[in-house]
């Protein structure tokens, strides 16, 4: 077979043939036709071969040559290089499409930038708030402690109230509840007197 006949490891470098075999296809037109270049560069050296950054430094220097000297050979020929200002390429999309994404954009702009304003107002008016609040503490402090508070006097309806309903949270459930000593309180009338009742008997009826 064609493929036992050639070693993989064999490097091939038949410069003669392939120059022979370049004149056979080479079909000798114009370079504007062509635009091939062979910029002198400098060759890498072989420490640099298996260096991918350097290599690919070397391609970036060599591509970089071939574009000068072409703009100088077409500079020459008075070809030009350059879009005139008042070329106009037809659009892949349509103008219709283009300015409604054109309206999507002001339009997200737009609220952007409002989002922005409403949460600089924000951060401006809470922090002219914490700073209303820090001046408050600060002459809190600073003011002398006033005397203290003169008591004030509790009627004896108040003082009832809050030794039968309790005060600030006490018992206030079943505190009417009749108790043995309640219940064998009988004066219920004025100034302590227990009220008699005497019955009345109708004679009419005999």
């Amino acid at each position: 077979m064609f493929s036992s006949q050639i070693n993989p490891g064999l490097m091939i470098n038949n410069k003669a043939a392939i120059l022979r075999k370049l004149k056979e296809i080479n079909l000798n037109y114009d370079w504007f036709e062509t635009l091939e270049t062979n910029p002198t560069t400098e060759t890498l050296v072989d420490d640099e071969v298996d260096h991918d950054f350097n290599r690919e430094m070397h391609f970036y220097r060599q591509a970089q040559a071939s574009v000068l000297e072409s703009l100088k050979r077409l500079h020459s020929l008075n070809v030009p290089t350059k879009r005139p200002e008042n070329y106009f390429a037809e659009m892949a999309k349509s103008d219709q499409l283009m300015l409604k994404v054109k309206k999507a954009l002001c339009e997200r702009e737009y609220v952007l930038s409002k989002i922005a304003r409403i949460k600089k107002l924000r951060n401006e008016k809470h922090g002219a708030k914490m700073e209303k609040r820090h001046e408050r503490h600060e002459t809190k402090q600073n003011e002398t402690p006033k005397k203290g508070k003169p008591v004030k006097k509790i009627s004896k309806k108040a003082l009832h109230k809050k030794k039968v309903y309790g005060c600030a949270g006490g018992q206030k459930k079943r505190s009417k509840y009749n108790t043995a000593e309640s219940a064998a309180n009988v004066s219920h009338g004025k100034k302590g007197k227990p009220k008699i009742y005497k019955k009345k008997f109708n004679t009419n009826r005999f």
